[in-house]
């Protein structure tokens, strides 16, 4: 039996959507496996890919065209897809040798209050009430956790209070999966804020474009993209959910000594713990640095003839005026 990549593509998305898998993650998969079959030639047979083929795909992502992660990416897709082809049309070599690189560590900046404060002042636009949208997306990005995706899909309904003062919101979270997370004050009062001032009736998705449309991904990346024009560092919507985690993880420390990786594994959506393991380390790294005993600051942070020497009264101009004052805190 001869089938083309293109045929066994079908089928394997097929595949996929019977297994109940988001759309959004077929279409993924659609969008960076077909990369490879327009490589190899869209007419090629099954029984013609071998691991030349396929290793002179993965050095082509690897060229420098590529960002990093996004060459990873493929690399996975790709490895998930020739695993399904050797278990329907047992392929000549294994999807095993398909080797996916480790993961580069990330920026995972924990934002500074006055930071803060510089991104809920960057969601400003001509629009008021788009203003208010993007503090209250913010809000909930900062302190609940949610993925941008997730963010999208929230409905009036989605609100509710199970007893007493306390507030919980439903999210609709990756692969269809459902869960349960808080929702504070702070941003009740953001979205209770943002839907005074909504010149439409929200009877259903509670973020609404700017024409009274339900928002998108591509919404959310827009509103980023002008925050960043405005702000001096790095924003975007995971590393706001990044903050939320390894804040959870600080004030657990702090407050009990201990993380209760479980809890935070449900509210953030995560199905393996040692993702969420990663936000404990993050936090137990910021209170080593927060914590830290300096010997030499005790000792001799006021002994000028040993922090001078020789320099102290030097007459030199100080070209680097602006640095130091940095590195003293100044």
């Amino acid at each position: 039996m001869t089938m083309t990549l293109s045929v066994a593509l079908e089928k394997f998305l097929d595949y996929k959507t019977a297994s109940g898998l988001a759309s959004s993650s077929v279409n993924e998969y659609q969008r960076t496996i077909s990369l490879f079959i327009r490589f190899v030639s869209e007419n090629t047979d099954v029984s013609a890919i071998d691991w030349e083929m396929v290793q002179t795909y993965l050095k082509s992502l690897y060229n420098g065209r590529l960002a990093y992660a996004t060459a990873r990416s493929y690399t996975k897709d790709l490895k998930i897809f020739i695993r399904w082809l050797d278990g329907e049309y047992r392929l000549p070599f294994p999807a095993s040798k398909i080797k996916v690189p480790k993961a580069r560590k990330k920026d995972r900046t924990i934002y500074s209050v006055d930071e803060i404060k510089l991104i809920f002042g960057a969601c400003d636009t001509y629009i008021p009430f788009v203003s208010a949208r993007n503090r209250a997306i913010i809000s909930l990005l900062f302190d609940c956790g949610l993925r941008r995706n997730e963010v999208t899909k929230i409905r009036l309904s989605d609100i509710h209070k199970p007893q007493g003062d306390v507030f919980m919101l439903t999210v609709h979270g990756k692969g269809g999966k459902d869960r349960t997370v808080p929702l504070n004050l702070f941003t009740r009062q953001m979205i209770s804020n943002y839907m005074d001032i909504c010149p439409y009736h929200i009877t259903d998705y509670i973020f609404l474009t700017k024409t009274g449309t339900p928002i998108s991904n591509d919404t959310i990346s827009q509103a980023f993209t002008d925050m960043q024009k405005k702000l001096p560092f790095e924003l975007s919507a995971h590393k706001l959910r990044h903050n939320f985690a390894t804040n959870y993880c600080i004030h657990s420390l702090d407050t009990k000594g201990y993380v209760d990786l479980f809890s935070l594994s449900i509210i953030m959506g995560h199905e393996d713990i040692s993702t969420t393991r990663i936000y404990e380390h993050l936090a137990r790294e910021n209170m080593i640095a927060r914590n830290f005993y300096s010997f030499m600051d005790e000792k001799f942070l006021n002994e000028k003839s040993i922090c001078l020497g020789n320099v102290e009264n030097s007459s030199a101009e100080n070209l680097n005026e602006k640095q130091t004052a940095f590195l003293l805190g100044v």
